[in-house]
């Protein structure tokens, strides 16, 4: 059984180093390196190496997280957009808060928390120019996602916990 995952490994580092060295890792801290460095450019084929190898990964047993993969292959669609049409910088960068904010929203059915990731972490501004398209992608992702999977919450919590005296609430 350990040969599974030493194999997916191999497969998911030679696809990386060949095919977009800048897929690898958490994703989030790759996005905002090319929000600093590069105008918020991604090559276009990251959101590939990314989707492949996070599937890789995962399908072999493999730990990868959920907004880190998700966060850079819709920062990468969003940037890939941009660079097709040729937008200005600014636009550039607003896509690339775009599309993390639709990854986010349809990742774990939050709309908002997309908009808030996207504008504090990855935009690092809530200027007027980018919250209103933000928005309008994170809502569209998350009613594209529930159309599809279903309005369930991203994580069901078992058991339901009640306040029984305000004693508890330190440990709450």
């Amino acid at each position: 059984f350990v040969v599974i995952p030493m194999a997916a490994g191999v497969v998911v580092g030679l696809l990386v180093h060949y095919g977009a060295r800048e897929a690898k890792g958490h994703g989030v801290p790759e996005v905002m390196q090319a929000m600093a460095m590069r105008d918020g450019r991604i090559r276009k084929r990251v959101a590939l190496v990314k989707i492949l190898a996070s599937g890789i990964s995962i399908g072999s047993g493999s730990s990868v997280g959920r907004e880190g993969p998700m966060v850079q292959i819709g920062s990468s669609i969003g940037s890939s957009v941009g660079q097709v049409f040729k937008v200005p910088r600014p636009m550039q960068k607003t896509l690339v808060g775009c599309g993390a904010a639709a990854g986010i929203a349809a990742t774990f059915n939050a709309p908002i928390a997309g908009v808030l990731f996207a504008l504090e972490v990855i935009l690092g501004s809530f200027a007027a120019r980018s919250f209103g398209l933000v928005v309008l992608a994170s809502v569209a992702s998350t009613a594209i996602c529930r159309a599809v999977l279903g309005d369930e919450p991203a994580f069901v919590l078992t058991k339901v916990f009640s306040l029984h005296s305000y004693a508890e609430l330190p440990i709450y």
